[in-house]
């Protein structure tokens, strides 16, 4: 199974590209806006998500403990 990361995944080509590949790897989807995501994953249980936001410096970190 493959591992996927999106981001920017709360809307757009990124949640609806999330949606696909779940079906047959593992998706991560990144976004700043939380509720969102939470309200994708509860659409679709096999999605993982997590907040970021690319602009911090701590994100590379949040990134890799995600994972």
């Amino acid at each position: 199974m493959k591992n996927i990361i999106i981001t920017g995944a709360s809307r757009g080509i990124g949640s609806e590209l999330g949606k696909l590949l779940c079906i047959t790897s593992r998706v991560l989807l990144l976004s700043r806006d939380i509720e969102q995501l939470e309200q994708l994953r509860y659409e679709n249980p096999a999605l993982l998500i997590e907040k970021i936001d690319l602009s911090e410096k701590n994100s590379k970190k949040n990134i890799a403990a995600a994972i």
